[in-house]
């Protein structure tokens, strides 16, 4: 067994620093492992799990971070600057380019903030952010996390700012969830790029050495309860990797992701609609395939329920259901129509009804389909997201989720969508947007955000045919506020922590509303509250520690690019998913029958 320092990498060719690539391949294997009870049985000595030890380590550090998004990104700079040996595991080539946070809308939510504190806007407080969030959850939610939450969350903005070198907006969007402004985004703005990019710009300076195109894919929980280090593999070699952490680990891997298996098997209603919608896409990575519920449920951790999925968002564009995000939500005063298959208005176009049940509720296997015209293809906004969508499809060859023609009787012919009533409720909308009416059927024009725009007659016609996009599993296991991880009993599992989608559940609630930036502040904000508790630092002392990093600036020269490329960047991670080495995790539960729903 060898010690790994924060500052020398061992193992030559299987660790790597970031910035470099290493290894791995998925699933669950202890071949190698001495379980301790693997004789005797674990069932007769009282556990819900099975211990396992191997017999060699092949490294120890104090502080095992497993998966690198934003939060484990920054669970990994928290825990260096708090004096941990910490080391990094990560199925991606890299931290920046195919995590949730950098394929989501990229805004994280946050109080107290100095961006916040700058603006005008209206004053912000911990009783205000409390109210809101629990609302927003159907008061599901726990107080103690939602108030734990909001009491970092202004501070790891700032950190994540001025110590690891994001660019954040100036500007605060206020989302209808949050009752004042608390939405901050970093360059660049089409989502969380900048963010995972800045954390990875800093872990490479620090030199804290993770594990590239490495699965994890076991945690090490001993006889006496504690977990005690993890198994990786190569996704290249099949290198079994075994790393000790003495003081912790954490499991920040994310959920189901695009895993139909896990959203089935953690939420037995998806069953149906797995069964039942033809096509699925993900605007996440490809990479998210179940291996974090799989490695909780094996140390007998604590799960709830999946709560949702991430609505009508995406249109396919890969003959396998991979999709992109169209952002219709985003469109509230652009000249857009969301049709049922009947022709008639869908909803009120905007994010919060497309974030509902709605969408897999109605029967036919698209959520709703987008009706547009050509000018609203080359404004602003159907370049940043429409025309993205149709470059990427040229590319692929799959074209099955959109179509353009010179008539609305063509496109909606194209779908099947019923031509009368389609021309009629284009007709209607055209006439109450040019005689300055209120859209009495949905609300349209009354809220912020939300105005019915320009009349919707420029041709060539298109429409936009979303699949249900999935990626938000806002469930995961159970934790303290400390971020320490429960078992099914509700007791602490000890040396095992849990941050972002493995941990939603109690900050989000039943996810009745999304909360805008909640998941990327959530997920940052635990992964550093972990590190504090692995180190056994204090809050006040870590502040302490964080605000004279913060002070300090960057480390090094990062090297931060103003651009992201979204299509490039999806077609890379499509080739990942089929190259072979990254399976999905499977479950065995009894069929769904038709008879069952």
């Amino acid at each position: 067994m060898e010690n790994l320092s924060r500052r020398n990498f061992l193992k030559g060719g299987a660790l790597v620093a970031a910035g470099a690539a290493a290894t791995a391949i998925t699933g669950c294997s202890n071949e190698g492992a001495g379980d301790s009870l693997a004789e005797t049985g674990a069932a007769e000595a009282g556990l819900r799990y099975t211990p396992s030890e191997p017999e060699d380590w092949d490294y120890e550090v104090e502080f095992l971070v497993l998966g690198c998004g934003i939060g484990g990104g920054s669970a990994l700079v928290e825990a260096y600057d708090l004096g941990l040996d910490v080391m990094g595991v990560e199925k991606a080539p890299d931290m920046s380019n195919f995590t949730a946070c950098t394929w989501s809308g990229g805004a994280l939510c946050g109080t107290g903030s100095e961006t916040q504190l700058a603006s005008e806007g209206d004053a912000d407080s911990i009783e205000l952010w409390m109210e809101d969030i629990l609302r927003c959850g159907d008061e599901c939610g726990d107080p103690d996390i939602i108030r734990t939450w909001g009491e970092h969350s202004g501070l790891t903005i700032d950190w994540l700012q001025h110590r690891c070198g994001a660019e954040v907006l100036p500007e605060l969007r206020l989302s209808t969830e949050h009752t004042v402004r608390r939405s901050h985004n970093a360059v660049p703005y089409n989502g969380g790029y900048g963010w995972c990019r800045a954390l990875e710009n800093t872990v490479t300076a620090l030199g804290i050495p993770v594990l590239f195109e490495t699965a994890a894919t076991h945690l090490h929980r001993n006889a006496e309860g504690r977990v005690i280090g993890a198994e990786a593999q190569d996704l290249n070699s099949g290198q079994v990797i075994n790393i000790k952490a003495t003081k912790g680990v954490l499991l920040s891997t994310n959920h189901a992701g695009s895993n139909l298996d896990a959203w089935s098997y953690y939420s037995p209603i998806n069953r149906y609609m797995v069964q039942n919608t033809e096509r699925y896409g993900s605007p996440y990575p490809l990479q998210i395939l179940g291996d974090g519920p799989r490695m909780l449920d094996e140390v007998d951790g604590y799960q709830y329920p999946l709560q949702s999925l991430y609505g009508g968002d995406c249109i396919a564009v890969s003959p396998k259901g991979a999709g992109l995000s169209c952002f219709c939500h985003r469109w509230g005063n652009d000249a857009s129509i969301w049709l049922n298959k009947d022709g008639k208005r869908w909803g009120k176009e905007t994010f919060y009804e497309y974030y509902t049940e709605r969408t897999w509720r109605q029967n036919d296997p698209k959520c709703y389909y987008v009706l547009v015209d050509d000018e609203f293809v080359k404004s602003d906004a159907g370049q940043e997201n429409l025309q993205m969508i149709i470059d990427t499809a040229e590319q692929t060859g799959y074209k099955e989720g959109f179509f353009c023609a010179d008539t609305v009787e063509e496109v909606c012919e194209h779908f099947g969508i019923n031509v009368e009533n389609a021309v009629k409720t284009l007709n209607d909308w055209n006439a109450l947007v040019e005689s300055g009416g209120v859209d009495e059927e949905f609300g349209r024009g009354i809220e912020e955000g939300t105005k019915m725009g320009r009349p919707i007659n420029k041709p060539p016609y298109w429409i936009f045919a979303p699949g249900l996009s999935i990626g938000t599993a806002k469930a995961g296991g159970r934790i303290t506020p400390k971020a320490e991880a429960l078992d099914t009993q509700r007791n602490i599992i000890p040396g095992l922590y849990l941050c972002g989608e493995m941990a939603s559940y109690q900050a989000m609630g039943s996810a009745h509303q999304h909360i805008t930036g909640g998941c990327n502040s959530n997920s940052a904000n635990f992964g550093r509250i972990a590190a504090r508790a692995a180190a056994g630092m204090s809050d006040e002392e870590a502040d302490e520690i964080d605000r004279a990093n913060i002070a300090k600036g960057p480390e090094g020269t990062p090297e931060y690019p103003q651009e992201w490329d979204r299509s490039a960047n999806f077609l890379r991670s499509i080739e990942l998913a089929e190259s072979g080495k990254y399976e999905p995790v499977t479950w065995e539960y009894p069929a769904a029958t038709e008879s069952t729903y």
